[in-house]
């Protein structure tokens, strides 16, 4: 028996590594030699990459092919103002329906109030 140290694999590192790019053998059709594979990361035999994907979170999961934009869309209209307005609307609705629910609740305070200070 060799004296040798498993390795631990997380499912959810394995599933972070197919949404870079990482291919899940070296030489598949969407392995990239820049980005890598599961199989070359975790220094596994191609029969250990097959048992790995068997598992119930992995079994289906494949390469995500990171898309990359030779362009940035800037927008230079008003757009910032509008999503401050839409904020400040927001506060202001939640502010006045809190001041009803409070309004409402000192009503029923005052009202349970009341046969107790005839006493």
């Amino acid at each position: 028996m060799s004296n040798t140290q498993k390795t631990k694999i997380k499912v959810q590192d394995v599933l972070d590594m197919l949404s870079k790019g990482f291919a899940r053998r070296k030489g598949e059709k969407l392995y990239n030699p820049e980005i890598g594979s599961v199989q070359e990361h975790y220094n596994l035999e191609a029969w250990e990459v097959t048992e790995l994907f068997k598992h119930p979170k992995l079994a289906g999961k494949r390469t995500i092919i990171p898309k990359v934009f030779s362009f940035i869309i800037e927008d230079e209209g008003d757009e910032q103002s509008e999503v401050i307005d839409v904020a400040e609307q927001a506060a202001e609705a939640t502010a006045q329906k809190v001041a009803e629910e409070t309004d409402l609740d000192q009503e029923m305070v005052n009202a349970a109030k009341e046969p107790w200070e005839d006493q």
